[in-house]
């Protein structure tokens, strides 16, 4: 009879673990609200851009491709870049989970300054 409390206290185990591993995998899968970038830029020359920018993110499905086929698109103004280095929160004003963005699939980062689009696109890894 005192094996029964064992036993049941190790199943309870069993499924708190089960639970937590559970949790943890829908954790995993869920669809991130934002994503830190940072970057680096120079300007023709090399030198290193200062000052507040706008900068256009896109993502898309392919790594090269026509631009007008953006899955996703956020446009951040005042984007300060010191020294050539700036970080942006993408997906703060745009949802990801609104546009339909899962992150099951291989995805590439676009941003445009100015008029320009920087390429390559930035392979995005989950």
């Amino acid at each position: 009879m005192t094996s029964t409390p064992i036993r049941r206290g190790t199943w309870a185990m069993g499924r708190i673990a089960a639970g937590l591993l559970l949790g943890s995998l829908v954790g995993l899968a869920a669809v991130p609200e934002t994503i830190q970038y940072q970057g680096y830029l120079t300007d023709a020359e090399g030198t290193p851009l200062t000052g507040a920018i706008t900068v256009v993110f896109r993502l898309y499905d392919t790594a090269t491709g026509p631009a007008g086929l953006a899955l996703w698109e956020e446009s951040l103004p005042g984007v300060i870049v010191a020294n050539g280095r700036f970080t942006a929160a993408l997906g703060e004003t745009t949802s990801f989970a609104a546009a339909g963005i899962t992150f099951a699939q291989p995805l590439f980062l676009e941003l445009e300054i100015g008029n320009e689009r920087l390429q390559p696109r930035v392979p995005l890894h989950t």
